[in-house]
C-alpha cells in the first residue's frame, strides 16, 4: 500500500532504475521535456522536483559537498535537454542549501548582464526569489547606462528587499580616489581588481553566510570558462559555486530575453557585447567573440580575478600591497594641499603639456610616487624649497607629479629620464624649445636653490 502512494505522488518513479543507465535518459528525458523555450518554465513548475528525483539527486541538509559529489551532480543534470538544465539546477540548489539563522545560505551573484538577468527572471518564475538573495559588485566605474539598468531590473523584479549591492571598503568613488589615486586601474590592474571587485565578493560570501553562489558564466564565452561545468567547488574556500548557464550560448540568452520581454543594458544596442568597467569596457569588433571588448589594452586578460581561485598566500600579498598603497595616497591627499597652499603647481598626463612645457616660465619639477618612502622624507625640503625660490625672488615656478598613474606625455618624455622615485628635473624654456636637465644632488633646500640658480645661468649663457 505504502508504494502505491508512493507511485500516485511520483508517477514517473518507476522509471527511476531505468534512467541510472545514460543512454535511457537522453532519450526519454529529451521525448518528455524538449519543448519551445517560452514554456519550459512552466513545465517544469508543473513538475515540482519529480526530476531530481528521477535523476536520483536528493536534496541534503548539509553543504559539505566533496568535489566527488558536486562533480557527479554536475554531469548529471548534464544529461537533460539544455534549455532544462538551469532550472534544475536552481530547484537542486534550493531543496540542497537550507537557509541559516541570518538568512538564505545560497545566493545568485549578478552584475546585471544578459546572463544573470535570465538567471533572476528563472528564479522569479519558480517562486524561488524569496528563498535568496540577489548580490552584485559596484566597483565604483560602471557605466551610466548599467546603473539604470540596476535600477529599473531592481523595480521590474521586486529586489527592493532583496537586492545586497557591494563596494570597495571605501564605499564610493570619491574615497576609493583618495585612498588609492584616479588611475589605479592603469597602473596595477590586479590591485584595483583586487580591491573593487575580488575583496568586495570575498566580504559579502563571509557576511551573508553564503555556502553555495550562482554565476552567469557559460561555457560558450571561451578562456577559462570553456570548461566549466553546471556545478564546482571554488578551489579558494571550497564554497559550491554553480553555473545554471554553461551550455547556453549568446543566442539562446538572447532569445530568452527578448521572449521574455527583460530589460537589459542600452549598451548592448551600440556594439557593446560584454559589459564591465568604463575603462576597461570597448565595443565588440566585427568577427570578434563576446568578451574581446573586455581589457584590450591588457594582452592575453580575460577574467577580472573574481572566479579565479587564489590561495590565501596570495590574498595577504595583494593585502599588504593594498594598505601599502592606500597609506601612501592618504599621505598624498594631505601632501599635494601643503603644496597648493605653498604655490607648487600640481600636474597630471592630461595637464603636463599646458601647465610645464608650454609655459613661459620654468619649472622644477618633483615626480614622485605617494607610496615611496623616499619621496614622502623629500616632501619637506621641497616645500622649504617653495618658500626660498620665493624669497630670493628665482624666477623658477615648482611642480609635483604622480609619476606612478601619471606619465610623461609621449611627445616629451624622451627628455625626462625617470630612472626610480623621486626624480628631479629643472624645465628651462630655451628658443628652440624647452630644455630638461635632471638634478643628481643634495636635496637640501639651500643646495637644490643654489643648483637651480647656477643651472639656469649656464642655461642662459651664448
Amino acid at each position: 500500500m505504502a508504494k502505491e502512494k508512493e507511485r500516485a505522488r511520483h508517477p514517473l518513479l518507476p522509471l527511476r532504475n531505468v534512467l541510472c543507465s545514460v543512454p535511457f535518459v537522453v532519450v526519454i528525458v529529451a521525448v518528455v521535456f524538449i519543448s519551445p523555450l517560452s514554456s519550459s518554465l512552466q513545465i517544469l513548475q508543473s513538475q515540482g522536483s519529480g526530476l531530481l528525483s528521477m535523476l536520483g539527486l536528493r536534496s541534503t541538509a548539509s553543504s559539505g559537498l566533496a568535489h566527488a559529489q558536486v562533480m557527479n551532480i554536475s554531469s548529471r543534470i548534464e544529461q537533460l535537454p539544455v534549455e532544462q538544465q538551469p532550472v534544475e539546477i536552481l530547484r537542486w540548489a534550493n531543496a540542497t542549501f537550507k537557509p541559516t539563522a541570518s538568512g538564505p545560505s545560497w545566493v545568485q551573484f549578478t552584475s546585471f548582464g544578459p546572463q544573470g538577468l535570465v538567471i533572476t527572471d528563472m528564479l522569479r518564475e519558480l517562486g524561488l526569489l524569496e528563498h535568496t538573495r540577489i548580490v552584485s559588485v559596484d566597483t565604483h566605474y560602471l557605466f551610466p547606462e548599467t546603473y539604470a539598468l540596476i535600477e529599473d531590473a531592481t523595480k521590474y523584479f521586486g529586489l527592493e528587499e532583496k537586492l545586497r549591492i557591494y563596494r570597495s571598503k571605501e564605499g564610493s568613488r570619491a574615497m576609493f580616489e583618495k585612498a588609492f589615486g584616479e588611475k589605479l586601474w592603469k597602473v596595477d590592474l590586479k590591485l584595483f581588481e583586487f580591491l573593487t571587485k575580488v575583496e568586495p565578493t570575498r566580504r559579502a560570501l563571509e557576511d551573508l553566510g553564503v555556502k553555495a553562489w550562482i554565476t552567469g558564466r557559460r561555457k560558450s564565452q571561451g578562456g577559462v570558462r570553456k570548461d566549466i561545468p553546471l556545478v564546482e567547488v571554488d578551489g579558494s574556500d571550497g564554497r559550491v559555486k554553480i553555473n545554471p548557464l554553461a551550455n547556453w550560448d549568446m543566442e539562446r540568452v538572447w532569445s530568452y530575453i527578448k521572449g521574455r520581454g527583460l530589460p537589459y543594458n542600452s549598451l548592448h544596442d551600440d556594439g557593446f557585447l560584454s559589459i564591465g568597467d568604463i575603462f576597461t569596457t570597448e565595443r565588440t569588433g566585427k568577427g570578434e567573440s563576446e568578451r574581446e571588448g573586455r581589457w584590450k589594452q591588457f594582452k592575453g586578460k580575460t577574467e577580472c580575478g573574481m572566479h579565479l581561485a587564489k590561495d590565501s598566500g596570495s590574498f595577504r600579498d595583494l593585502e599588504r600591497r593594498s594598505d601599502r598603497v592606500r597609506k601612501g595616497y592618504l599621505w598624498d591627499f594631505d601632501a599635494s594641499k601643503r603644496a597648493l597652499d605653498l604655490g607648487i603647481a600640481l600636474v597630471k598626463s592630461e595637464s603636463f603639456e599646458e601647465v610645464v612645457w608650454n609655459s613661459s616660465e620654468d619649472f622644477f619639477l618633483d615626480v614622485y610616487a605617494p607610496w615611496c618612502p623616499h619621496c614622502q622624507s623629500l616632501d619637506p625640503d621641497f616645500n622649504e624649497l617653495a618658500k626660498t625660490v620665493k624669497e630670493r625672488g628665482i624666477g623658477v615656478r615648482l611642480a609635483r607629479m604622480d609619476g606612478w598613474q601619471n606619465k610623461i606625455p609621449e611627445a616629451m618624455s624622451e627628455q625626462f629620464h625617470i630612472t626610480g622615485f623621486p626624480s628631479l628635473f629643472l624645465v628651462l624654456k630655451g628658443s628652440s624649445g624647452p630644455v630638461v636637465v635632471k638634478h643628481e644632488g643634495s636635496h637640501r633646500p639651500s643646495d637644490m636653490a643654489e643648483w637651480i640658480t647656477s643651472t639656469r645661468l649656464k642655461a642662459s649663457q651664448p
